[in-house]
Order: structure tokens, then C-alpha cells, then sequence
């Protein structure tokens, strides 16, 4: 707009000529100032941003000493050729030896035919150290989508930045020997039950109920009653809500021997948010009728049960100040 209205008042004030000339060089300004943007707004260490995942306490600790093996490149405006080297050599300059790298297009409006084949050789090179790259807020039908043209290897794309670092923390676990995407977390030894004598073990077991939900199924939705607590024993979940479209939007996913809804059935609140199953769910369910029963002859089994569960809920803030904190200090 800029680059109009001065053409225009030069064409009026002085002539055609001037504005043309005028027109071209404001023009080769503006492509430059657009070309010299440095194309990473930010660039994070997986201890700086971490996915929404809900984790047992095991794998949050092993994740809380590794995830600097994980990085992100937050990109943003329009990528050109004058990028293209720039961004690759970055990547592959911070991506060390067995490490994961995110590359976040989301905030991208346009990129050049001459950064996709610039990753292109980053997808060729970067195996050589063991190193993977991801791409996140790639989507269907966008600018960027359409640059690249299917020509990234299968596998590598997603639709946001929590898809990917759920990726990526799932990959560096699995090297770490502290994640097996198709365990079943045995719910006489699930941290939910630490701290219990065998009896006192014995007796939850018996009376918490299993319930087998294939994928897609709905396991709560938003405004139901809080009248359970669920622990996932096999399978894994994702937390979603509505948009004012009514679209649905992840908030988090849930692993093995991690719990479902424990603040609602702490403080008795409706569900906030539907929960779906992402793969064949089973699930152990304690009511709430009998939690309060325990209350009264058992005492100590809920004591110790609310025990753990704020253990393993300060360890998820704990994670998440150490993640904000370590975003501060950058």
C-alpha cells in the first residue's frame, strides 16, 4: 500500500517516469527488507517447549533430563531462496548426533520452491548422525502445504507443534528404553497404588472396574458428571474441546499409567472437555460412591490415594515451571 500511494502522488506531483522509477526501486526495497527477515522467531529446546502429553511420573523425570536433545524451529512470515540456505545450515548446525528437530510452519504465509528442496537435503543428510526432522502446522490446502507438494518423505508431517513434540518426546523416550508404544501398565504396580500394603492393594483392585473402549470411542464428554477417576492402563486418549466452529481441538493426550479426570473428581465439577480414544482403551475406573465408602472404613487407603494423586499432579506443574522457566532464562 505504501509503494502505491507513493507512485501515485509522484505520477501526480512530478510524472509517469519518476513514478515508474520510483515504483522500481521501492519495490527492489521492499523484496530486500522481506528477503533479510531472519526466518527462525524463535528457536526452543525440548526443556523450553514440551508437548500436552500426560505422562507418568517415570517418563516425565527421564524427559525432564533428556529433552534438550529435542529442538524447535519456530518459522514465520514469507520464505524465499535467500532463506533457503540459511535455514538449513541452522538446522543442521543445532541438530546434533541421535537429536530430533521441529520445524513449525504454522506462522509461515508463503515459502519458495527453493526451501522445500533445501530440506529436501536435510531429510538426505540428517540420518547419517541419527538425527530425524519433523515438520509441524503443516495443512492441508495451505500455501505451504502446496509448495511442498507431497514431496517430504511419509511420516514427517503434522498438523500442529503438539503432534510433533509428542513425537519426537515419544522417539527420545524409546531410545532411552523408558517408552513402549504398545505397553499395559499393570494396575497393581501403577504409581496410583504406591505406598499400599498388598491387602490394602488387593482390595482396590477388586473393586475398580475395567472398561475396554475401541479407538474413537467417546470415554467422557464436556458437562458430564465428575463421578469417576480413571486410570489408563493400555491404549492412550486425547483431551479435545469445540471451537466456535465446532471443530474439535486436542488439549492433551493421555498415556499408560497416567489418570483421567482427577481434578473432577477431586472437586466435583462437571467435565471440562471430551475425551476420546486414540487407539483400543482399557481403562480402570474407581466411583466415586466407593471412594467415599473407603472414607469412612479405610480411612488411610484414601489418604494415601490422594497422596499419590497430588504427587503426580505437582510433578506435571513442577514440569511445567521448569519448561517456563527455562523459556525466561533464553
Amino acid at each position: 500500500l505504501g509503494v502505491v500511494m507513493a507512485v501515485t502522488f509522484t505520477a501526480v506531483v512530478v510524472n509517469m517516469v519518476a513514478a515508474v522509477v520510483v515504483g522500481f526501486f521501492l519495490g527492489l526495497l521492499l523484496f530486500a527488507l522481506r528477503n533479510a527477515r531472519q526466518p527462525v522467531r524463535h528457536l526452543w529446546t525440548g526443556r523450553q517447549m514440551r508437548s500436552n502429553c500426560a505422562r507418568p511420573r517415570q517418563e516425565m523425570a527421564a524427559l525432564d533430563a533428556s529433552a534438550h536433545h529435542i529442538h524447535v524451529f519456530e518459522l514465520e512470515g514469507d520464505l524465499f531462496f535467500a532463506s533457503a540456505s540459511g535455514l538449513s545450515e541452522l538446522i543442521d548446525e543445532r541438530t546434533g548426533e541421535g537429536q530430533w528437530a521441529v520445524v513449525d510452519w504454522s506462522r509461515v504465509r508463503h515459502v519458495d520452491s527453493s526451501v522445500v528442496t533445501a530440506l529436501l537435503r536435510l531429510h538426505a543428510v540428517l540420518p547419517a548422525k541419527r538425527a530425524t526432522l519433523l515438520h509441524a502446522g503443516v495443512r492441508p490446502g495451505s500455501l505451504v502445504a502446496e509448495a511442498m507438494g507431497g514431496q517430504l518423505p511419509p511420516g514427517c508431517l503434522y498438523p500442529d507443534l503438539d503432534h510433533a513434540l509428542e513425537a519426537a518426546e515419544n522417539a527420545l523416550l524409546t531410545d532411552l528404553g523408558a517408552f513402549e508404544e504398545d505397553r499395559v501398565v499393570p494396575l497393581e504396580g501403577s504409581g496410583f497404588l504406591r505406598g499400599l500394603s498388598e491387602a490394602d492393594r488387593a482390595l482396590v483392585v477388586g473393586t475398580m472396574r475395567r472398561l475396554r473402549l475401541p479407538a474413537g470411542a467417546t470415554v467422557v464428554r464436556a458437562g458430564d458428571p465428575s463421578d469417576e477417576l480413571m486410570l489408563v492402563l493400555a491404549g492412550s486418549a486425547s483431551v479435545v474441546v469445540r471451537d466456535a466452529r465446532g471443530e474439535q481441538l486436542r488439549l492433551s493426550t493421555v498415556l499408560p499409567g497416567a489418570t483421567l479426570g482427577e481434578i473432577g473428581f477431586l472437586d466435583q465439577a462437571p467435565r471440562s472437555a471430551d475425551v476420546v480414544a486414540k487407539t483400543d482403551l482399557l481403562l480402570a475406573c474407581m466411583d466415586r460412591a466407593m471412594f467415599e465408602r473407603w472414607g469412612r472404613t479405610h480411612p488411610h487407603i484414601v489418604q494415601r490415594l490422594l497422596a499419590n494423586i497430588a504427587v503426580d499432579m505437582a510433578a506435571r506443574l513442577r514440569s511445567v515451571s521448569a519448561m517456563v522457566s527455562a523459556r525466561n532464562r533464553s
